[in-house]
């Protein structure tokens, strides 16, 4: 399964994709018993185990074009990177000569995250 988080109509929602679609979480439950975030999910098997089992008996899903999708995850806390981590992935960089002797790691708060298709700002130095 493929998962996003989105915002449509001025609420924010998690669900699943299906090609150029999106079932919203909110399908699968009722209020009651419908997780608030895609990491509360994520933590109760049995619930993954009734999507599972449900998904493809649903209709009425979002287009993906009618959305603003946001981070899948938002981590509570910084996030810890490692960059330049393997060799290839530098080679990929086109960045051979900058290859670490030493391991890279660097934070990254959660609020710099984007979701497909998001506008990711920085200032030029």
């Amino acid at each position: 399964m493929k998962w996003t988080s989105f915002r449509i109509s001025g609420r924010e929602s998690f669900g699943i994709v299906k090609g150029d679609r999106i079932i919203d979480i909110s399908a699968f439950f009722a209020e009651s018993e419908c997780p608030h975030t895609l990491v509360e999910l994520i933590s109760q098997p049995e619930k993954l185990a009734h999507i599972e089992k449900q998904q493809e008996a649903m209709h009425g899903a979002i287009p993906c074009k009618d959305v603003q999708f946001l981070p899948a995850i938002i981590p509570p806390n910084n996030v810890m990177a490692v960059g330049k981590n393997y060799r290839k992935h530098v080679m990929e960089m086109g960045s051979v000569a900058d290859i670490p002797e030493a391991i890279m790691i660097f934070t990254k708060s959660s609020n710099t995250l984007v979701g497909h298709r998001g506008r990711f700002l920085y200032m030029r130095v």
